[in-house]
């Protein structure tokens, strides 16, 4: 078994001693489903690791995943499964199905529920302003935050749980053990998606390179190490922005500019929807100037100034300055 200190990188490619808790509750499950479903008698230490791996693809992605798993809960197959691993729209579903303790036993009304939220367009702007006005305060603040929020557009879901908060779900055997991974850019480019080095693994227990044997406890992804060491540590980032980390489409310069344009095009239509009125309410700011054409140019003016940004590299903090200045009526 894998022990170490939360403050310290753990180098072994050992499982964490979460996951071997979780894998040790869940076996149990795995071999009985499998001897009344194939007659086949396993063994504790033999029973196989089934894993459903979940693709990329976005929205068409994680509807895919949950309507696999709930058609394995109608075979009966999904006790069989040990793991559940997912790349970025399948994280999302992965992400949804976990606040639910026991999800694998409600999968039925977590689909209705999921139905409900995609077609009601509840997204709030102002939460997203907010979210980006505090994330710029952080020194890691990047593209991640603004895909963030793409990705809420998407799902119209603001969620500000912890993937620690997911341990429960996850430990008790009674769900398979769920493993999110995202791409590293620099080495996507280098060495392409097919190695190994490419993929970093987060579980409500750990984060880290599996092909480096190189792991983090999951709350102190983000932090500062120095030798191995937790130097300074940093709030756990929340699951609305690892969706955007997950979904992985920054990992190519194609893929930034796309996404970059798509969410300035959405943007942009929500803000001119939502001041038709004299007061733009729902931007939280309570401003009126925006029914004005000519700062509403310059508001998109503004957010078209961030694809250069993004392709040169250069700092966007003056063109969110301009814009939240125009957007609070200053």
């Amino acid at each position: 078994m894998a022990t170490k200190d939360d403050n310290e990188v753990r180098v072994s490619s050992d499982l964490s001693e979460g996951e071997i808790k979780a894998i040790q509750n869940r076996r149990e499950r795995v071999k009985t489903c499998l001897h009344e479903l194939l007659d086949v008698h396993f063994e504790e230490e033999k029973v196989p690791n089934i894993v459903v791996l979940g693709s990329g693809g976005g929205l068409r992605a994680m509807i895919a995943l949950l309507g696999t798993l709930v058609e394995l809960k109608n075979q009966n197959i999904l006790d069989a499964v040990m793991y559940l691993c997912g790349v970025s729209g399948s994280t999302w579903c992965m992400s949804m199905l976990y606040t639910e303790s026991k999800w694998s036993e409600k999968l039925k009304s977590l689909e209705e529920n999921l139905i409900k939220i995609l077609t009601v367009d509840s997204c709030d702007i102002g939460k997203e302003i907010k979210y980006l006005e505090e994330s710029s305060e952080d020194e890691h603040y990047s593209l991640t935050d603004v895909w963030a929020c793409v990705v809420y557009g998407i799902l119209h879901q603001f969620d500000e749980n912890k993937l620690t908060d997911y341990r429960d779900a996850s430990e008790s055997g009674i769900n398979p053990y769920p493993i999110y991974a995202a791409v590293d850019k620099k080495k996507l480019s280098e060495a392409g998606a097919s190695s190994p080095g490419t993929w970093f693994e987060f579980t409500p227990h750990e984060a880290g390179y599996t092909a480096l044997g190189a792991f983090v406890s999951t709350e102190n992804f983000g932090s500062k190490f120095e030798n191995g060491k937790l130097m300074e540590k940093k709030k756990e980032k929340s699951i609305f922005y690892m969706q955007g980390l997950w979904g992985s489409a920054l990992g190519s310069m194609e893929e930034i500019l796309k996404a970059i344009r798509d969410y300035i095009k959405g943007l942009l239509q929500r803000l001119l929807s939502s001041c038709e009125t004299r007061t733009c309410s729902p931007c939280g700011y309570g401003h009126e100037s925006m029914s004005n054409t000519t700062e509403f140019s310059q508001a998109a003016l503004l957010l078209l100034e961030l694809q250069p940004c993004a392709v040169s590299g250069r700092d966007p903090e003056e063109v969110f300055n301009k814009l939240l200045k125009i957007l609070s009526g200053k």
